[in-house]
């Protein structure tokens, strides 16, 4: 067999790369749904395997029912419930500024508010008057802050129908086809095949522990909440409760999508201490769970240090989103696999170069 001379294999390798851009900017606008795709995909690979088996391995009722099952558990209860908290929330807000019942002028009366606008009023030489109307009117944006970025994403929701019907497409299709999808990669990709099993497994147990972390993080949220706001004396502290889990599932906001609009609600109607403890509460508890409970569940189940488990989320969510949760911890987990392989490399290198000389 001919050997390609070196020009034409640096024509090849230019080709092929040529071609790789082109795929790249051909699936560009897909990105994000056939990956939310995969994932559904993994998370929900149990139950399609069950109902292969119960339907004597075929693989398109599988797959439908598979599709069927998550728009019935999951699509339409999250975009309902989503829709709903959002509307709820947008109508609290406007609450604070529009009602006839809530005056926010009154609050800078309170003693409390009083004696910090004079703290301010001497420390800055402001006069009181100015310090009363920038307060209320600070306050007043906020509120009306809240409505415009709730607004903003309860009017995305259905420009994001065509990503979803992509994400359902492809999710079906990978259910169906999935083996026949891996095998293919697998053939495609120069790695030796126990390091395919590893990155493959590695991958889904990345994605399972981040699941489980999502829900365990929402859970305790909510609970956290619901105790609070319980004990502070806040009337239906369980729906509340509810809503912040819920809430917590939302790019970016998360459970402040909730407790904040709360605790202006609660400040602008006089019950200034009931909304300085919600803000507290929120703060030093509901947020830090977020930011801690998850890094922490994620560092004991795979094995990351607390450190890189912190900045794969992070990180993650900064540079590509909500799919980020997802994808920060997996491209950590696949670069520290890499680092061991071509350890294990050099080590492998060394033992023989030592045997050979030797």
């Amino acid at each position: 067999m001919n050997q390609i001379k070196p020009i034409g294999s640096i024509l090849l390798w230019g080709l092929y790369l040529v071609l790789f851009y082109l795929l790249y900017l051909l699936m560009k606008p897909f990105l994000y749904p056939i990956l939310w795709a995969g994932i559904l995909t993994v998370i929900f690979s149990p139950i399609y395997r069950k109902l292969l088996t119960l339907t004597k391995h075929r693989e398109t009722l599988a797959a439908s029912i598979t599709m069927i099952l998550i728009v019935l558990i999951v699509i339409i209860p999250s975009g309902f419930v989503i829709t709903l908290l959002i509307s709820e929330i947008i109508d609290f807000a406007k609450k604070i500024t529009t009602e006839t019942n809530i005056d926010i002028t009154k609050l800078s009366e309170h003693p409390i508010v009083i004696d910090i606008l004079k703290r301010l009023e001497q420390s800055f030489h402001i006069s009181l008057d100015e310090l009363k109307t920038t307060f209320s009117e600070k306050l007043k944006d906020l509120g009306i802050l809240i409505i415009t970025k709730a607004e903003k994403i309860l009017l995305d929701l259905p420009s994001g129908f065509v990503n979803f019907f992509i994400t359902f497409f492809t999710s079906f299709f990978l259910f169906r086809d999935g083996k026949t999808f891996g095998n293919l990669l697998k053939n495609l990709i120069p790695l030796s095949k126990t390091e395919l099993d590893y990155y493959f497994d590695n991958l889904k147990k990345v994605v399972y522990a981040t699941f489980i972390g999502v829900l365990l993080t929402a859970f305790i949220q909510g609970l956290i909440a619901f105790i609070s706001f319980f004990f502070i004396g806040i009337r239906s502290s369980l729906l509340l409760g509810l809503m912040v889990s819920i809430a917590s599932l939302v790019p970016v906001v998360g459970s402040a999508l909730v407790w904040v609009p709360l605790a202006i609600y609660l400040i602008a109607t006089g019950l200034f201490l009931k909304g300085i403890l919600v803000i507290l509460v929120g703060v030093f508890f509901i947020s830090l769970v977020d930011n801690f409970v998850r890094p922490i569940f994620l560092h004991q189940y795979l094995s990351l240090h607390l450190l890189l488990t912190f900045f794969s989320l992070f990180g993650g969510i900064k540079a590509f989103g909500i799919i980020g949760i997802f994808l920060g911890p997996i491209i950590i987990s696949v670069f520290i696999g890499s680092c061991m392989f071509y350890q294990n490399y050099r080590q492998h290198q060394e033992k023989n170069l030592t045997d050979i000389t030797g």
